[in-house]
C-alpha cells in the first residue's frame, strides 16, 4: 500500500509541477504581452492621425515610425531565432 502512495504522489507531483510552471510563465506571458499590444495600438492610432505641419510632429512622427519597425520586427526576429536555435533550446 505504500508503493501505492509513492506512485499516486509521483503523479500528482509531475501534474503539479506542469501546472506550477505553466501558470508562472502564463504571468510572465501576460505581463510582457499587455504593453506589446499597448504599443502596437498606439502606434497604429498614431499613423492614421500623422500630421507633419511643425518639427514636434516630424520628430514625433520619426520616433513613431522607428518604434513601429521594432514593434513588427522582433517578434519576427524571435521566431527566427527560435527556428534557428531549436536544438539548443529542447536541452
Amino acid at each position: 500500500m505504500a508503493a501505492t502512495q509513492r506512485i499516486q504522489n509521483r503523479r500528482i507531483q509531475k501534474y503539479h509541477d506542469k501546472a506550477k510552471s505553466f501558470l508562472i510563465w502564463n504571468g510572465v506571458y501576460r505581463l510582457l504581452n499587455e504593453p506589446y499590444v499597448v504599443f502596437v495600438v498606439s502606434c497604429m492610432t498614431q499613423t492614421l492621425a500623422m500630421s507633419w505641419k511643425s518639427p514636434g510632429e516630424i520628430v514625433n512622427n520619426i520616433l513613431m515610425l522607428a518604434m513601429f519597425a521594432v514593434i513588427v520586427g522582433f517578434p519576427v526576429w524571435i521566431f527566427f531565432y527560435i527556428r534557428k536555435n531549436k536544438d539548443n533550446l529542447k536541452n
